[in-house]
């Protein structure tokens, strides 16, 4: 397997994704969904815009 599983995303984990994909394994990212808020809808537009970006799977 090749894959790494990070569960929520945020701040510092966007760090673990770059190293992640250095050491050659695929970051699957688990995020529950946050569109109940306006801050959520934010975070899921700024994730989904820079999924492609990052070479990440969004689960």
């Amino acid at each position: 397997m090749r894959n790494i599983v990070i569960v929520e995303c945020i701040s510092t984990g966007i760090n673990y994704i770059e190293d992640i994909i250095n050491r050659g394994y695929n970051p699957v990212v688990l995020e529950p969904k946050r569109i109940d808020t306006e801050v959520g809808r934010e975070y899921q537009k700024w994730l989904k815009m820079n999924i492609n970006e990052l070479n990440m799977t969004l689960i």
